[in-house]
C-alpha cells in the first residue's frame, strides 16, 4: 500500500470507527475490542470492523483472532477456517486454507500439521513448525528448536527450549524471541558465526516482558509486565532499552501499524481497553455501539394473509449505518398470532388486530406498529332485541384464534394468544382468562350458527364493536384494524345502492339486435344487473325459455347507452311489427340482402348507412346508401335495384 492510502486508512480508522471522543454511552452498549490489525477491530463476539474508503463498515463473523495491515487482513475462525478480506469488498472464507493454528499480518497461516501457508500455497522448508512470527516479517520455530526465516537460507539459528517460547515478533531479516520468563532473544540476520553460519543470540537487556512486536524502522516495542511500554536503542543500542512510551501503563500487548515515516501502535491495557499512540499523540481507542435503530416496514395497515417487508438497520456511534437481515435481529413481536416471522424474511398477517414489532440491539430498540384488517366479510351478524351477535367460530379465527366446540356440554373453548375463553350456549356467564363474567344476553344459534354478544370482546380483548344500521353489519376495531361482519340483509342493501338508477331496467323486455354474437331478435328479460368491486357492472337476462345469458362487465354510463342505442337491442318484437316472409328473415339474420327489399329490411339486416344520397325525376326517386368497405345498395322508389358489395 501507497505512504497516502496507508496515512489514509489510518486516519479513517481512528476519526471514523475508533473516535477520540466516543459518543456518550452505557458500558452495556460497549463490545470490548479483542484485537487490532491495520484498519481492522475484532470486537468479542466474534465480528468485524472494517474501514476503507466507503466508511466503517460491521460484518457479523465468528472470529477469533486476526493478522493484517492497513487494507487488507486475515480471520480465523472458532472452527479453523481462513477469513480473507481487502480495502473494499466483505470478508470472505478462503476454501483452500483450513486447520489453520496461528495467523501472521503478512498472510501466513501455520496449520495444525506444523506447515505454513501463503496466498500463494505452501511455504518450501518449512515443516514440523509449532509457532511463526506474528506481526510484519516471517520466522517460524520449529519443534526441535530451530528458527527458519531469519537472514540467508544457509543461515541456521537454534533456539533453546522451543517449548518455553511465548511469542515471536520479526521484520525483515530480525527476529524477537519472548520466552515464558520473560525475556528477548535479538536474532539477526547480519549477525552470525563465520565459520558456523549460526545466527549469534543476543539477550535484550530489560526486565521481565510480557509482549514484543517490531514497528516501523524495524524499532522494537516491548511491553513489560509491570505495564510499561518502552523502545530499543539504534546500532549499538539495539539490545537494551532506552526509551519509555509516556502516558501509557497498565499495558499488556502492542499492535504497530503505520509506515517507515510514523511510529504508531495500539497498545491494549490490562483492563481490556486500549490507547492509540502516533507520533508522541496519545488518545483512547474507543469501541463502536449501537446508538440508535431505524425499523422500517413495507406497509403499516396491511390485510390478514398478506406479507410485510421489514427493514432493519443499526446506526452506530461511529456513523456507520448497517443492515441486519430479519434472521440475525433481535426481534420481539407482542403478539404473535397476529404476525410471525416468515422464512424468506418477512412478516406474515395471520389475524385481525395491532401488533408491535420491537427490535433490540444493547440498550438501543426501536418499536413499529402494524394494523391488519380482514380481507374479507364475515357471515353472518344478528341483531336481537338490541343485541349485536357474531359468528363464534369464524371471529375468533379472523382474530388470529382457534375454537374447539364439546357438543356435550354446548361449550366453546377459545383461545387468542394468550387469553383463553369459554362460551356455553345458553348461558349468559363467560370465562376469560379464568375469570367470570356476565353477558348481556346468553350465546345462542342462529340459522344453524352459533352466535355470542359482541360485545365480549370489548370486555375481553378492548375492542370496539359498532352496528351499522344503514348496511346492516357489525363492524369490529382495534384502533386503524378492523373486520367487518355482514348480515343476511348486507348484499342485497349494498347491491342496490351500487345499482343506483340502473335498477330501472331490472325487469324491461328487449330484442336481441347485435350484442356477442347472441341469437338475433332473440327476446330477452333483464333479471339483474349484477356490480362488482371495480365498480362495474354485469347484466343478467332470461330468455323466454328460462335460459340466463350474462353480458361482459361495463361501466354503468354503458349500461345507459347499451339499452338506448337500437344497434344493440330493440325496446320492440321486430316479428309483430313487421309482417314479413320467413325467406326475408332468414335473410335480415344473416346478414344479407337482395333486390326488391325495403329500406326497413336493409337497416335490419345491414344497419345504419355511413352516407346517403338521393336523387329525383320524373316521378322517380333514386336513393343510394353507402357502408364500410365500399359498400353500396340503390334503392328506386324505395325498392332494392342494384347491390354493390
Amino acid at each position: 500500500m501507497s505512504k497516502v492510502k496507508r496515512v489514509l486508512a489510518a486516519a479513517m480508522l481512528s476519526a471514523a470507527v475508533i473516535g477520540l471522543a466516543p459518543a456518550v454511552s452505557s458500558a452495556a452498549d460497549e463490545q470490548r475490542i479483542v484485537d487490532v490489525a491495520g484498519n481492522a477491530l475484532l470486537m468479542e463476539d466474534g465480528s468485524l470492523w472494517i474501514d476503507n474508503l466507503m466508511g466503517p463498515v460491521r460484518h457479523k463473523l465468528d472470529l477469533t483472532e486476526i493478522a493484517g495491515m492497513d487494507g487488507y487482513g486475515y480471520g480465523l475462525t472458532k472452527n479453523g477456517e481462513l477469513v480473507t478480506w481487502a480495502s473494499i469488498g466483505k470478508p470472505e472464507i478462503d476454501p483452500d486454507l483450513t486447520g489453520i493454528k496461528q495467523l501472521n499480518a503478512r498472510g501466513f497461516a501455520l496449520k495444525s500439521d506444523g506447515t505454513v501457508w501463503s496466498g500463494a500455497g505452501k511455504i518450501d522448508g518449512m515443516t514440523g513448525v509449532v509457532r511463526i512470527s506474528e506481526d510484519n516479517g516471517l520466522a517460524a520455530l520449529t519443534e526441535d528448536g530451530r528458527l527458519l526465516g531469519v537472514g540467508a537460507k544457509n543461515l541456521k539459528a537454534t533456539v533453546p527450549n522451543p517449548q518455553n517460547v511465548s511469542m515471536i515478533a520479526s521484520a525483515g531479516d530480525r527476529a524477537a524471541v519472548l520466552d515464558n520468563d520473560g525475556e528477548i532473544t535479538l536474532y539477526e540476520g547480519f549477525n552470525f558465526g563465520a565459520d558456523t553460519f549460526e545466527l549469534i543470540p543476543t539477550k535484550l537487556a530489560a526486565p521481565a516482558a510480557a509482549h514484543v512486536a517490531y514497528a516501523a524502522n524495524d524499532i522494537l516495542i516491548v511491553t513489560l509486565k509491570d505495564g510499561t511500554v518502552w523502545t530499543n536503542g539504534a546500532y549499538q543500542e539495539r539490545y537494551k532499552l532506552t526509551k519509555q512510551i509516556e502516558g501509557i501503563g497498565q499495558a499488556e500487548m502492542t499492535v504497530p501499524y503505520g509506515d517507515e515515516e510514523q511510529f504508531s501502535f495500539y497498545a491494549k491495557r490490562t483492563d481490556g481497553t486500549w490507547v492509540r499512540y502516533e507520533n508522541g499523540e496519545i488518545g483512547e481507542l474507543k469501541s463502536p455501539y449501537v446508538a440508535s435503530i431505524e425499523v422500517n416496514v413495507s406497509q403499516s395497515a396491511v390485510l390478514v394473509g398478506d406479507a410485510v417487508k421489514i427493514d432493519i438497520a443499526e446506526k452506530y456511534s461511529n456513523g456507520a449505518l448497517k443492515k441486519i437481515p430479519l434472521s440475525e435481529a433481535n426481534v420481539a413481536i407482542d403478539k404473535p398470532y397476529l404476525l410471525k416471522i416468515q422464512p424468506d424474511g418477512t412478516l406474515k398477517a395471520l389475524g385481525v388486530g395491532e401488533a408491535k414489532v420491537t427490535v433490540t440491539s444493547g440498550s438501543a430498540s426501536k418499536t413499529v406498529s402494524v394494523s391488519i384488517g380482514g380481507k374479507s366479510a364475515l357471515q353472518f351478524s344478528v341483531v336481537k332485541d338490541g343485541i349485536v351477535y357474531l359468528p363464534v367460530q369464524s371471529t375468533f379465527k379472523a382474530l388470529g384464534g382457534t375454537s374447539a366446540y364439546a357438543a356435550t356440554s354446548k361449550t366453546f373453548s377459545i383461545r387468542v394468544g394468550d387469553t383463553p375463553v369459554t362460551l356455553t350456549l345458553g348461558s349468559t356467564t363467560a370465562a376469560v382468562n379464568g375469570k367470570k363474567i356476565s353477558l348481556k344476553a346468553a350465546p345462542r344459534t342462529e340459522n344453524g350458527m352459533a352466535v355470542f354478544p359482541a360485545h365480549l370482546l370489548a370486555d375481553a380483548f378492548g375492542a370496539k364493536t359498532a352496528w351499522d344500521s344503514k348496511l346492516k353489519q357489525a363492524t369490529v376495531s382495534f384502533g386503524q384494524a378492523s373486520l367487518t361482519v355482514v348480515s343476511a340483509e348486507t348484499a342485497g342493501i349494498v347491491k342496490k345502492a351500487a345499482q343506483g338508477s340502473l335498477s330501472r331496467f331490472i325487469g324491461r323486455t328487449y330484442w336481441v339486435n347485435y350484442f356477442q354474437q347472441w341469437d338475433r331478435f332473440m327476446k330477452v328479460t333483464v333479471a339483474d344487473i349484477v356490480p362488482d368491486d371495480t365498480g362495474y357492472f354485469s347484466i343478467v337476462f332470461k330468455s323466454a325459455s328460462g335460459k340466463s345469458y350474462t353480458s361482459y362487465a361495463m361501466p354503468a354510463s354503458n349500461v345507459e347507452d347499451l339499452f338506448a342505442d337500437s344497434y344493440y337491442f330493440l325496446n320492440y318484437d321486430p316479428y309483430k311489427k313487421y309482417n314479413w316472409s320467413q325467406a326475408v328473415w332468414t335473410q335480415i339474420k344473416s346478414g344479407q340482402i337482395s333486390a326488391g327489399m325495403t329500406k326497413e329490411q336493409v337497416l335490419l339486416s345491414w344497419g345504419t348507412p355511413v352516407t346517403k344520397s338521393t336523387v329525383t325525376g320524373s316521378g322517380t326517386t333514386v336513393e343510394t346508401w353507402g357502408y364500410p368497405s365500399f359498400n353500396f345498395v340503390s334503392f328506386v322508389n324505395g325498392k332494392v335495384t342494384l347491390i354493390v358489395n
